[in-house]
């Protein structure tokens, strides 16, 4: 989608698809008498690739070119025709599922072929018989474009697989098996990077009696269970949270904020979304529980490994008052925001 790509993409694409349709301009490919260029293609590519605002800023490069360099009432017509038609056509054809690195779908030059048939086609009636292309050079004029346009997409497919494939491939490495959760060490590069810049907040969780349960129904069972813990954490933090699995039954949350207020309310509203899960499971009467652990920064020379060692030692608190709560850490009794 449109708000995936980076800065440095939402500048260079349009820039070189632009300045692409220039060149194909400069160097018309010749077809009889007539020589007709293919400075759509570039805009179209970009039209199913990136969308409708990417589309039409890739096309103010030849439309400038166009408007300073030829002008006359033909041009503009084949503007139009061959520029603006395009570019909004293709962004129509774009899914907003997609990002820039999906994969296009072949038949789209075919489609974008009769499209540029039509449109040059239409050109007949507004300008005289001369300066437009008769029916059989325009039908070939559409076939070449296409067959073009057809080599464009199957050469940036093939590049995107190779991209899809190393992220795919990047993903996994990053990713815990069992629960689908980011694993501790891309956890820890992003919560180092955090701590450094902004205050920050560890949660640790643990899943109360997990070992009882697990020696009691079976270790798919507790691998399920564990799944269903992770998923359940995932869908109650909040948007700027991040969760991954730490080890064993255990789960780690890092924060980007010291307000005790939110802080407290997550982590009571963890606990309570858990110990819900008991209804929804068929194979216990059991409460499930999970006990937590809480600590934040108070000065700016905290450090992220002394997060965890404090979050972790509320969360020996929690095991042994009762479990199925939280505990902030002890230095944080008499620490307020003020």
């Amino acid at each position: 989608m449109q708000n995936k790509l980076g800065a440095f993409e939402r500048i260079a694409a349009p820039l070189m698809a632009g300045t692409a349709s220039i060149l194909l301009i400069l160097q018309p490919l010749p077809f009889g008498e007539i020589d007709f260029d293919l400075r759509a293609l570039p805009l179209i590519l970009t039209g199913l690739r990136y969308g409708y605002p990417i589309s039409m800023l890739s096309a103010i490069p030849p439309l400038t070119y166009s408007y300073l360099m030829v002008g006359g009432s033909y041009e503009a017509i084949a503007t139009l025709r061959d520029i603006i038609i395009p570019c909004v056509i293709s962004s129509f054809m774009y899914s907003s599922e997609q990002s820039g690195h999906s994969i296009i779908s072949l038949h789209r030059s075919w489609q974008m072929s009769a499209i540029l048939f039509a449109a040059h086609w239409m050109t007949g009636w507004y300008i005289s018989h001369s300066l437009t292309l008769p029916l059989h050079s325009a039908i070939s004029v559409a076939a070449i474009s296409g067959l073009f346009l057809a080599v464009l997409i199957m050469m940036s497919n093939e590049e995107n697989r190779t991209w899809l494939m190393q992220r795919s491939l990047q993903l996994k490495a990053n990713q815990d098996n069992l629960t689908g959760l980011p694993n501790l060490r891309s956890f820890m590069e992003i919560a180092e990077r955090t701590v450094q810049k902004h205050p920050a907040a560890i949660l640790m969780v643990d899943i109360d009696n997990f070992k009882e349960f697990n020696d009691r129904w079976g270790h798919p069972e507790g691998d399920r269970l564990l799944r269903e813990v992770g998923q359940r954490l995932m869908q109650q933090i909040g948007d700027r949270d991040y969760i991954a699995r730490y080890g064993g039954e255990e789960f780690i949350i890092l924060s980007p904020t010291n307000d005790l207020a939110y802080l407290s309310g997550l982590s009571r509203k963890l606990c309570d979304e858990i110990s819900r899960l008991s209804l929804d499971y068929p194979i216990t009467a059991e409460e499930i529980t999970i006990s937590v652990g809480l600590s934040t920064t108070t000065d700016k020379n905290e450090g992220l490994t002394q997060l965890i060692i404090e979050a972790d030692e509320a969360l020996y608190e929690s095991k042994h008052s009762g479990k199925n709560r939280f505990t902030l850490h002890r230095k944080l009794s008499s620490w307020s925001l003020d």
